[in-house]
């Protein structure tokens, strides 16, 4: 047995086999040794015999003759002629290949003969069949595309509804179908919706893009430290938003310091509402530096935040650096004595930008309390609006408080309803103020104050012959 190599060219691919086979001369001179030796012949028959078989092979054999048209069909290759004949000596003993006429399989080749076809995969003969084979074109992968590529123009949303919904959508939440229709509008009112966290975020970044809202409402939303925060990093970026209203959300102490982080950033922000968020003293003191440093707030709501008197100093502080706040609200608080009084208007005094002025529900009705209001009030020439509502006032308090409102000469409204003066007390304060014709008062609020009948021709149909105004809902 030998081990023998043929490249075989079938028509389809190149392939490579190994193969054994018999080396048939020798078995054959074998054979003829065994019957030699037990057939013994003598020589002139076996001179016969390879004469005859001589002349039978060069005996002249005629070839078949063969049109131009099928010679030229298909031309064999030494490949094809050395296929034939191992073809023809083979027989039993070739060994079952597999079927090696798979492209993928000469991919695994590692010869030099298939490193040509480690780029293409060939399924049919088209080249074999066909030399002029002409490959189709390739497909553009989109090196065209690339090269023709144009940035396209970027689409601007400066309303922040398909955000809000993107934001949505992916928190896996319901878009709130009021949000989507006010973005288009100046008002965003969203009080007493409990709004969530998930929610709040989407709002925000809505709000950021946002060039239409002016007055957003959250109030009773009860916002949480990192629903503040969310809140406050919009205000940071907006540039359109004027009014915002907390009132009852609850922010606290830690929500205070986080809006007072970024009050001294804010430049559109005029009208900001905190009451209601239980701040107390801590709370204004977080929210300290950030109003000192404010230039865009105007109006500041600070009622009902358990503010005391020992608030005076930080508001003192606040009043005396800020230069742009004209209306400040701290009713529903705590300053009703001298050391706190003293304090709060000694700094309202020094700024004196105040316009509006509202301390009803603080309880001041004794005269160490009243002494730094009258003070303010006769030196006070930008205040316009006093509000001393559901205090205290009786006796000397009120005198005082009415010697200040009559050498003021600023103020166009008072509000001194709800208090406990007697009607002779009220008369008094009637007679007095309609004689103020110079001056630009005209609204005067005595709500729920008992007055004399001799009152009644002064106030005459809520008003008097200089144009004064009483809505006093009083008694006569």
């Amino acid at each position: 047995m030998s081990k023998t190599t043929s490249i075989i060219n079938n028509g389809e691919n190149l392939v490579l086999e190994e193969f054994k086979t018999i080396d048939s001369k020798k078995s054959l001179e074998d054979l003829k040794d065994i019957e030699n030796e037990e057939n013994p012949i003598n020589d002139t028959t076996k001179n016969s015999q390879e004469t005859s078989r001589k002349q039978s092979i060069e005996i002249p054999v005629k070839e078949k003759e063969i049109s131009l048209e099928e010679k030229f069909k298909r031309r064999k290759t030494a490949g094809d002629l050395l296929f034939e004949q191992l073809t023809m000596k083979v027989t039993e003993n070739v060994l079952e290949l597999p079927n090696l006429c798979d492209s993928k399989h000469l991919l695994e080749r590692n010869t030099l003969s298939f490193k040509c076809l480690a780029q293409l995969l060939l399924s049919s003969s088209s080249l074999n069949k066909n030399r002029l084979f002409l490959f189709p074109p390739l497909e553009d992968p989109g090196i065209k595309l690339a090269f023709d590529f144009q940035e396209p123009e970027p689409i601007r949303d400066d309303i922040g509804a398909e955000k809000y919904k993107q934001l949505c959508q992916e928190m896996e939440i319901v878009p709130i179908s009021r949000i989507i229709k006010c973005l288009e509008t100046d008002t965003l009112d969203l009080k007493y919706y409990g709004l969530t966290n998930k929610q709040i975020r989407a709002l925000t970044e809505a709000l950021k893009i946002n060039s239409h809202v002016q007055t957003l409402i959250l109030q009773d939303n009860w916002l949480t430290v990192e629903m503040t925060q969310m809140l406050s990093d919009m205000l940071v970026e907006s540039t359109v938003l004027q009014y915002l209203s907390l009132r009852e959300c609850r922010i606290g102490l830690e929500g205070a310091q986080r809006l007072g982080e970024i009050l001294s950033s804010l430049q559109a922000l005029k009208y900001m509402d905190l009451s209601f968020n239980e701040l107390g003293d801590e709370g204004l003191l977080a929210l300290k530096d950030g109003l000192c440093e404010n230039t865009s707030i105007k109006k500041l709501n600070l009622s009902h935040n358990q503010i005391t008197e020992d608030s005076g100093e930080c508001l003192e502080t606040i009043l005396m650096e800020n230069k742009f706040i004209e209306e400040l609200d701290l009713s529903w608080s705590g300053f009703f004595t001298g050391q706190g009084n003293r304090k709060l208007f000694k700094g309202l005094l020094v700024s004196d930008r105040l316009k509006v002025l509202n301390l009803a529900w603080n309880g001041i009705g004794i005269v160490p309390a009243v002494k730094p209001i009258t003070r303010y009030l006769r030196n006070s020439k930008n205040l316009e609006e006093l509000d001393l509502s559901n205090n205290r006032l009786m006796g000397k308090s009120l005198r005082m408080i009415r010697t200040g409102i009559n050498n003021n000469h600023s103020l166009k409204v008072v509000k001194l309803g709800n208090n406990i003066y007697t009607p002779d007390e009220a008369h008094f304060l009637l007679t007095m103020l309609a004689g103020k014709s110079k001056d630009p008062l005209h609204h005067l609020d005595m709500a729920n104050m008992y007055i004399k009948k001799d009152s009644k021709p002064v106030t005459g149909c809520n008003k008097c012959h200089n144009g004064l105004v009483f809505l006093c809902n009083s008694r006569f």
